[in-house]
């Protein structure tokens, strides 16, 4: 197949552009840095700003899908607060959903501040996303979601009390990728969601695929490693069962 790959040199993005180039697929990999691409026979770097609907245009025709990993910009000065906090509540024994879900940014006003933004720049960046595919009369969108809109006993897990504040901005600004996708009917969209915990681990190929609710293992955990998100993805995108439908995937 004939992909283009927006955000193809983030955590996930990276992880599933590997993954497609690996299976033989050709991809076109849009990023900021073109120079951090996957050096590969099937990758053809790229960049393009995703807000440039015209350029976005121009790189999606021909294409037989459109894969959308972009996430914005977040503050690193409040990612560092939240990951020192972590780090020094894992040393002492506890898990990191145990110490995420305590930790309270120093500063509530640029945490909000930071929240609003993400959920903005995702905002435009969707829908300059839909706007090139639809001009350039590719039908198929694959997105990647995130685990804040899976349901919990029937509440959105980012909703519900113990959902981590770190995890506040990815959560709400990925909401709007699927509400953005579903007002478009003349797109073959499909967004996966990983589990709440996604992290760097190996490709096993085994795991569990789920639609609504969070899927969660024997020990209560909620967990994906990146590479084995991205095996789901690709398969996907080579074997459509989610068409205009959100699912996800976990151990």
């Amino acid at each position: 197949m004939n992909i283009a790959l927006v955000g193809a040199t983030g955590f996930i993005g990276s992880k599933i552009l590997a993954e497609a180039a690996n299976r033989g697929h050709h991809v076109i990999a849009i990023c900021q840095h073109p120079d951090n691409a996957l050096k590969h026979a099937n990758v053809q770097p790229v960049f393009a700003d995703v807000m440039n609907t015209a350029a976005l245009q121009l790189l999606f025709a021909g294409q037989d899908a459109v894969i959308h990993s972009y996430a914005p910009p977040y503050d690193l000065k409040l990612r560092a607060e939240a990951n020192q906090y972590v780090a020094r509540f894992t040393a002492a024994g506890r898990s990191p959903m145990e110490a995420f879900a305590s930790f309270r940014p120093t500063d509530p006003a640029a945490h909000h501040a930071d929240v609003q933004a993400r959920i903005d720049a995702q905002t435009k960046a969707t829908q300059s996303i839909i706007r090139a595919a639809q001009a350039a009369r590719v039908k198929r969108i694959l997105a990647v979601g995130g685990a804040g809109t899976l349901l919990i006993d029937g509440v959105r897990s980012m909703d519900r009390p113990e959902f981590p504040v770190a995890f506040e901005g990815g959560a709400k600004s990925t909401a709007v990728v699927k509400e953005l996708l579903r007002e478009n009917p003349d797109l073959d969209w499909t967004v996966l969601c990983p589990s709440l915990m996604i992290v760097p681990g190996e490709r096993t190929g085994k795991f569990r695929l789920g639609h609504d609710d969070l899927l969660t293992a024997a020990d209560g955990s909620s967990r994906i490693s990146v590479e084995d998100f991205a095996v789901a993805f690709v398969d996907e995108l080579e074997t459509p069962t989610h068409t205009r439908q959100r699912f996800t995937v976990g151990y």
